[in-house]
């Protein structure tokens, strides 16, 4: 005959009752939902628990693109509080119009496996410069760094955010995507060959640091090995280089003897 010690089952669904509040209540303060019932919010739009009530996923990418009123419930990240959600596994929140900083609690979460804060254009943070491998499985390596030197690089020469340019590099169209059409438009295009050579090798190794695969990349020391070699000039105008021939490394420098 199996004894079942009653009282530790009514602890263990005291703990787990528990725990339920907690994020219950986390969710209910975000007021990304409005009002809710604490019994309920499992059956939120979006919201996917395991069998303890403990939520494992936060999807609301599809109801944001097509509710405008779902759309208006939302408001910032820093509103929910992510340390209530140790479960959390999957998060995306792709298109939803969120405001304000990205907490840094997001990257605490030791379950996360995916994350996508996309097209969410009011977001003050690093997302937009972080290497998107660390975006989905927050670990950390050498390469990351190489990835978010790349995209300040190409931001400072564009005169603003790469963006969507991010996502052409390695599509065929970036062969038809010229140096000079993506460099800010403010400032004249230069024809000194050596202000021109050291520009094209600005480009060339940011666009060698943007490659999704890590492994491909160079390291910061390869880079600052690059820019801390003998000064090099380039005789082809800006207007006749494109990306692609950046990102094959097409391109042949010449030194300059001092």
């Amino acid at each position: 005959m199996t004894v079942i010690n009653t009282s530790l089952l009514a602890s263990a669904s005291s703990t787990t009752s528990s725990s339920s509040m907690i994020e219950a209540k986390a969710l209910l303060n975000s007021n990304w939902w409005g009002n809710f019932s604490y019994t309920d919010h499992c059956k939120l739009l979006g919201i996917t628990c395991n069998g303890a009530g403990s939520v494992t996923r936060i999807v609301l990418s599809d109801y944001c693109f097509y509710s405008d009123y779902y759309t208006s419930l939302l408001g910032k990240l820093e509103n929910m509080n992510w340390t209530s959600l140790p479960n959390l596994e999957y998060l995306n929140l792709d298109g939803c119009n969120f405001t304000g900083s990205i907490p840094e609690e997001i990257g605490s979460l030791s379950k996360l496996t995916w994350l996508d804060l996309s097209t969410n254009y009011h977001l003050e943070g690093t997302y937009g410069y972080i290497a998107p491998e660390l975006a989905y499985t927050m670990v950390v390596t050498e390469k990351c760094d190489a990835y978010s030197f790349g995209v300040v690089a190409l931001e400072t020469i564009m005169g603003r955010h790469p963006g969507e340019l991010l996502s052409s590099l390695e599509s065929p169209s970036a062969q038809n995507i010229m140096l000079a059409n993506v460099l800010d438009p403010r400032l004249p295009l230069p024809t000194n060959p050596m202000v021109v050579g050291n520009i094209v090798l600005v480009a060339r190794m940011a666009i060698a640091c943007l490659r999704s695969e890590p492994r491909s990349r160079p390291t910061m020391l390869r880079v600052s090995q690059e820019f801390q070699s003998v000064k090099k000039t380039f005789a082809t105008p800006l207007c006749a280089i494109s990306l692609l021939q950046l990102w094959n490394a097409e391109i042949d420098f010449y030194s300059i003897n001092e």
